[in-house]
């Protein structure tokens, strides 16, 4: 009964959708189509637009993070290498323990 109503109430024109709409997983996912089918092309594209802008932002924070967290880990790596030197460990030994190379450990 309740879909019948939906049917014959809703179109694209309906500004307020009744309550009891949106307690039917299924009409209410219908509602939203309509939404969408009532949405010019115009809207359509600026809402994609939009989508793209947000994950390509997204995607640039995620590569910001990665190599912040890089140059971090690399900078604690030099730390760590350059107080084993200052304790009097060999270049080999704090290059085991930094995971630094022997070559990355002479030009700090």
């Amino acid at each position: 009964m309740l879909l019948l109503r939906f049917l014959t109430e809703v179109d694209e024109s309906t500004e307020l959708i009744p309550d009891e709409f949106f307690e039917n997983a299924h009409i209410c996912e219908a509602v939203g189509y309509v939404e969408i089918g009532a949405y010019t092309k115009a809207q359509l594209d600026a809402y994609d637009k939009r989508k793209v802008d947000a994950m390509t932002v997204t995607g640039m924070l995620d590569d910001a993070l990665e190599k912040g967290e890089a140059i971090g880990e690399h900078k604690k790596a030099c730390y760590v290498a350059q107080k084993a030197i200052e304790m009097g460990m060999t270049v080999d030994d704090a290059s085991r323990l930094s995971d630094l190379t022997v070559e990355q450990i002479n030009e700090i």
